[in-house]
């Protein structure tokens, strides 16, 4: 079943802090953070305690690639829903 997937992209330059991040630490990868938040009624959040990714990307433009991959898994659940795109990316054991 399709979800309703909303984007939110508030920074003018969506690329400027993976580019302050790799000159901030400029012999080390840039990592990102992914924590989902459960929407409150009030507006607020909940954060999804003990669901988290981080990513060691090597370079800013793969941290950007990254957002980007993201920005496409979400618009392909909310047009398909999670079940279709977690079967379409679950690798398939094939008998010869």
């Amino acid at each position: 079943m399709p979800l309703n997937v909303l984007y939110s992209a508030d920074a003018i330059d969506r690329d400027k802090a993976a580019y302050e991040a790799q000159a901030d630490r400029a012999d080390k990868i840039v990592r990102v953070r992914v924590q989902p938040q459960i929407l409150r009624s009030d507006g607020g959040y909940w954060p999804w305690k003990g669901v988290a990714w981080s990513v060691g990307c090597p370079t800013a433009e793969d941290a950007i690639a990254l957002r980007q991959a993201l920005e496409a898994f979400f618009i392909a659940v909310g047009k398909h829903g999670a079940a279709e795109v977690m079967r379409a990316l679950t690798p398939t054991t094939e008998k010869v």
